[in-house]
């Protein structure tokens, strides 16, 4: 990420400028302009907010897209990722002294004014946004999240706990599927299936002999790992035609 190698793109750039002779005036262009913008406080300020965030989101990303049959997993990544913003909140005056920093580490100075000399005022201003950014992920997360734990009912069908249901079935993920689609499924049948899956897991044509599980699998599949907004819809649609 840039705010890992920040240092080097600038060195990069810089060698550039003080060698333009040998690069063509586009190149050089944008070079200078690049230099500029990597020593510009604001710039620096969000890419100190942001280096702290999209790597841990990304993280969760991967593994909701991976892991998503343990829904129990996938939520308490979720309350991690909540709690690694909330835990954010209190480290503004890092965020800003490293601001600071980079944007008097360099040998170009931007012709802005210095932070050394940055008013109060606007300080609280960058605090104010800050906490606004913080809060509206918060938000947002919690939305796009909020219904995931209704799906627990996806680990009736995570195969690497099979051997463990045989000992104990996972009486909370059925009344999970009883609660959100109970009219779409015989309970007694589908408890048997999900049993009969695991014995001949490697068999052919699920569809005609397990038609329980293969009505829960279809159903799994063309239930997005989050909410599915507008634009998903026409592809969400695709799937439910693909699958059943």
């Amino acid at each position: 990420m840039m705010s890992e190698y920040r240092e080097e793109v600038f060195n990069l750039m810089n060698s550039i400028v003080e060698n333009g002779e040998k690069w063509d005036s586009e190149t050089l262009l944008c070079a200078k302009g690049f230099c500029q913008t990597i020593q510009d406080f604001d710039f620096n300020f969000f890419l100190i907010i942001f280096g702290n965030i999209l790597p841990q989101a990304t993280i969760l990303f991967n593994i909701i897209q991976t892991k998503i049959f343990d829904v129990t997993y996938c939520n308490k990544k979720i309350f991690d990722f909540l709690n690694h913003l909330k835990n954010m909140k209190n480290d503004f005056d890092r965020v800003w002294l490293k601001s600071e920093q980079y944007h008097t580490d360099l040998p170009l100075r931007s012709k802005r004014q210095r932070v050394a000399e940055v008013s109060v005022d606007r300080k609280t201003n960058y605090r104010r946004l800050y906490f606004e950014i913080i809060d509206v992920l918060i938000s947002k997360t919690n939305e796009r999240f909020t219904e995931i734990t209704q799906l627990t009912f996806f680990s009736l069908l995570d195969f690497s706990k099979f051997e463990q249901y045989i000992n104990k079935f996972p009486t909370n993920a059925m009344d999970s599927l009883k609660d959100k689609y109970g009219e779409y499924f015989d309970f007694a049948i589908l408890r048997i299936n999900i049993h009969e899956l695991w014995l001949y897991l490697k068999s052919t044509g699920l569809s005609d002999s397990l038609p329980q599980v293969t009505k829960l699998a279809s159903l799994i599949v063309t239930i997005p790992a989050t909410s599915a907004g507008a634009e998903r819809s026409f592809s969400c649609l695709k799937r439910i035609k693909t699958h059943l």
